[in-house]
């Protein structure tokens, strides 16, 4: 595991040099594990055979847990590594299996993966298009019907204040406003001062085109606002001197612009990106839990490769869209009212729940099912259903921020939360497994059963601790996600 960290460190050091990189060598990995695994199955039988307690068997099981974990995510991360330097990478012999398409994909299917998520009226970036057409059409009429002059200026007022909530747009409107009053002040003060000394005013032009530049992200926006006032008030008046005429003009279209722009944040999703993410992040929850579900369900061995593929290519589109809304979110200006440090554990924990169900998948390719133990598969099964449902809740929480928590199943996943949980299911399902052990000692299906059964727990205490760690995130978005969008 050491040996294939260090690869993979260099072919990522590599695609920052652009240098080349030979990647980490998958199949001695794979033989580590592979030799690994036979040991384990080994050790079992000797252990089953010499009259072992059946609790200790399956506690030595569980202890061997983490150390299967750590080599798969190595496995994985150093098949992401082989792909990465342009090569494909196959698995072969192992539990674990990842093979990238060799043809290239046809543009039609490449213009539908990267542009479908965006087409749906949920996404943040459609919605974001839409106000923005809203807001241009808004500010065209605006400007035909009131006739002003330089009408352009409405248009160009309008892009420069709009924000993707009302709130953070009704900010940069007082701020643009406050900035180019400010700045026709200037201007009339600067032509009363110069007059029509033509030469005057070409030495001042070079310090308001800088100005008007730096000032807007160096100090804010009104004071860019004040200083592109000055600048085309000078510009103006250099070609037909008309005073601080220009400047008024300017007011004028930045208000007209302005609020056009305010209106269309009004009618069109005022909330912005907050909304959104909610929305996004309960759908790649509900996503994560059906490939969670389709997972334990191929481990059972009543689901099949074809839905777990579905599930899989669903949790793919749910993670863009996540992305895109958090990326939005990140980037809207003023004080959030959820901070990003809260939403972080929920953007994540699906990406987190992906790393069970891959290994979920794996126990199986290895042989580790559950057909030997029905008793305690049974158990594992009505846990696995506590944990989807747990998932689902929180999705809905998301959606309905006023529903209130399940404490009842919060309870009982809390029992099994690896961390910090009392562990009263873990203990019941590990005592139903040795008893299958105790009545089959000598039949190889029940030990290696047993084997993938007391890993599958462990992997349903650790999605019962990823769920216990999101309850201060998600009761912190569910408070503030009915505040008016003028808080």
């Amino acid at each position: 595991m050491i040996l294939a960290r260090d690869a993979v460190a260099d072919v990522l050091a590599g695609c920052v040099d652009g240098r080349p990189s030979a990647g980490p060598d998958l199949q001695v990995l794979v033989a580590a594990r592979h030799r690994h695994r036979q040991i384990l199955d080994a050790t079992t039988r000797a252990a089953v055979a010499g009259s072992t307690p059946a609790t200790v068997v399956v506690a030595a099981i569980e202890a061997v847990f983490p150390t299967r974990v750590l080599s798969f995510v190595a496995l994985a991360m150093a098949a992401d590594a082989i792909v990465l330097t342009g090569r494909t990478a196959r698995v072969v012999g192992d539990d674990f299996g990842m093979v990238e398409p060799i043809a290239a994909e046809d543009t039609l299917r490449h213009v539908q993966r990267v542009l479908g998520p965006h087409l749906s009226p949920r996404a943040v970036w459609f919605r974001n298009s839409v106000r923005a057409g809203v807001a241009l059409a808004l500010s065209v009429l605006l400007a035909k019907i009131s006739g002003i002059e330089h009408a352009f200026w409405v248009v160009l007022a309008t892009l420069t204040v709009l924000r993707s909530n009302v709130a953070t747009t009704g900010t940069t409107v007082v701020s643009a406003m406050i900035g180019t009053f400010a700045g026709f002040l200037l201007a009339t003060a600067a032509t009363l001062a110069i007059g029509a000394h033509a030469p005057l005013m070409w030495v001042a032009l070079p310090l308001a085109v800088f100005l008007a530049g730096y000032a807007p992200t160096a100090i804010s926006l009104g004071a860019g606002q004040a200083m592109f006032a000055l600048l085309v008030v000078l510009l103006f008046n250099l070609m037909v001197p008309e005073g601080w005429h220009t400047g008024a003009i300017r007011v004028e279209a930045l208000t007209v612009g302005a609020l056009a722009a305010l209106a269309a944040s009004l009618i069109m999703w005022p909330k912005g990106a907050s909304a959104v993410l909610r929305a996004e992040v309960a759908l790649h929850v509900r996503a994560a839990s059906e490939l969670t579900r389709a997972s334990f369900d191929f481990l059972f061995g009543t689901g099949d490769a074809a839905r777990v593929e579905s599930a899989k290519l669903a949790c793919v589109s749910a993670r863009q869209r996540v992305e895109e809304a958090l990326a939005a979110y990140a980037g809207e200006r003023g004080q959030k009212r959820v901070p990003l440090a809260m939403w972080m554990p929920l953007v994540r924990i699906p990406v987190s729940i992906y790393v069970a169900d891959d290994t979920l998948i794996a126990l199986r390719h290895a042989g580790y099912g559950a057909d030997g133990c029905p008793a305690a598969a049974q158990r594992v099964a009505q846990t696995a259903r506590s944990v989807y449902e747990s998932f689902d809740e929180l999705a809905d929480r998301l959606d309905d921020p006023r529903r209130a928590p399940d404490c009842t199943l919060r309870a009982l996943i809390a029992d099994l939360d690896m961390v910090a949980g009392a562990g009263n299911r873990h203990a019941e399902i590990a005592e139903t497994t040795a008893a299958c052990i105790d009545a089959s000692r000598g039949d190889a299906d029940v030990l290696r059963s047993s084997i993938g059964l007391s890993w599958a727990t462990l992997w349903l205490g650790y999605l019962a601790h990823l769920r216990i760690s999101t309850e201060t995130p998600v009761n912190e978005v569910a408070a503030n996600a009915d505040a008016p969008w003028w808080r």
